[in-house]
């Protein structure tokens, strides 16, 4: 699934969705690894350990899910995103550029599997794969 502030590019297969609301991250909390909307102050659930979705700025303008901890498990992470990048490191999301981000949400359809890889080459290749560099 995609979601982001910004739903375009055009071209995309899978569909995108705005969140609002958040991801809720505190691990004492029946509603862990949850989405959940809720006045700002009301959450019954520690906020500050949660993330908003929807105002956290230009790195969640364009995502993508890679990964979901579906069986809830508090410490092993919630759910992990392919976003843009801020030039900060993450909280064990994957971050890239905005326009190899955008290239690759018009390239991928549902049940398309990405690879994560730290070497550089790899995703320079599959970079100028996508567009059609290659």
């Amino acid at each position: 699934m995609r979601f982001g502030g910004s739903l375009t590019p055009g071209g995309c297969v899978v569909p995108a969705r705005r969140y609002l609301g958040l991801r809720v991250g505190d691990v004492n909390s029946p509603d862990y690894n949850t989405h959940q909307r809720c006045a700002r102050g009301t959450c019954p659930f520690n906020e500050q350990a949660s993330e908003n979705l929807w105002n956290t700025g230009a790195v969640y303008d364009y995502a993508l899910v890679i990964g979901v901890n579906t069986r809830r498990v508090p410490g092993a992470g919630s759910v992990f995103f392919l976003h843009v990048s801020d030039g900060a490191s993450t909280a064990g999301c994957v971050a890239i550029r905005a326009s190899t981000l955008v290239s690759i949400l018009r390239w991928v359809q549902a049940g398309t599997l990405i690879a994560v890889s730290s070497r550089q080459e790899m995703v320079a290749g599959a970079a100028q794969s996508l567009n059609g560099n290659v």
